[in-house]
C-alpha cells in the first residue's frame, strides 16, 4: 500500500472562463445600478440643501425673538447667512458645498434673496437693508442629475405666527391628503 499526495487530476480554484463570466456579471450589475445610485445622491444633496436652509431660516426667526431685534436670512447661489439688520457680523452661515455642492436654489420672488424677521418673529413686509419683498419660498433642484426630486422651502406668516416648511412641489401630490405635498 502506498500513500500518495492529493490526486493529480483534482482541480482547485476557478478557471479563466469562470472568472471572466463572473466579472462580466459584476460589470452588468454595476451598470444597472449606476442611474439609481446617481439619483439617490442627487436627492440626498437636494434634501441636505433644503434642510440646512430651513434650519437657517428657523434660526434667524428664533434669533429675532431672542434678541428682540430684526434679523435677516439671505440666500446666495452657493451659501446662506443670518445677521442682525444693520450689522455685518454673521450670526450663522452655511455653504451648499457641505453635502449639496450641485444643488441649485431659486428664491421667489426672483428679485429678492432676503427675508427679514421682526422682534416678534414675523416676516416684515419689506426687507430692511435691501428694499425688496421678502422671499416666500426657495426651490431647491439639481439640473445636472436625471430626474432628481426637487424640494421647496416655504416661508410664510400665518395666523399663529411665521412658519417654515420643507415640502415636495410635485403636482401629483395633493395637500393635505399627502403630508409631503406643498400647501396651495
Amino acid at each position: 500500500m502506498t500513500l500518495c499526495g492529493p490526486r493529480s487530476g483534482a482541480q482547485r480554484g476557478f478557471t479563466l472562463i469562470e472568472l471572466m463570466v463572473g466579472l462580466a456579471i459584476a460589470v452588468i450589475l454595476i451598470l444597472l445600478a449606476a442611474p439609481g445610485y446617481s439619483r439617490w445622491i442627487a436627492d440626498a444633496q437636494i434634501t441636505s440643501a433644503a434642510s440646512a436652509m430651513a434650519d437657517g431660516i428657523r434660526f434667524a426667526q428664533a434669533e429675532a425673538i431672542m434678541r428682540n431685534t430684526s434679523v435677516e436670512f439671505t440666500v446666495g447661489t452657493d451659501e446662506w447667512h443670518v445677521n442682525i439688520v444693520g450689522k455685518t457680523d454673521k450670526l450663522r452661515e452655511g455653504a451648499f458645498a457641505e453635502g449639496a455642492k450641485l444643488a441649485e436654489v431659486n428664491p421667489t420672488p426672483t428679485n429678492s434673496t432676503t427675508v427679514t424677521f421682526n422682534a416678534f418673529g414675523m416676516i416684515q413686509p419689506a426687507n430692511a437693508n435691501v428694499p425688496t419683498e421678502p422671499i416666500t419660498r426657495v426651490d431647491v433642484t439639481m439640473s445636472s442629475a436625471s430626474k432628481p426630486t426637487g424640494l421647496r422651502v416655504l416661508i410664510a406668516n400665518g395666523a399663529g405666527g411665521s412658519g417654515v416648511r420643507v415640502c415636495d412641489p410635485d403636482p401629483n401630490l395633493v395637500w393635505p391628503t399627502d403630508g409631503k405635498a406643498c400647501p396651495t
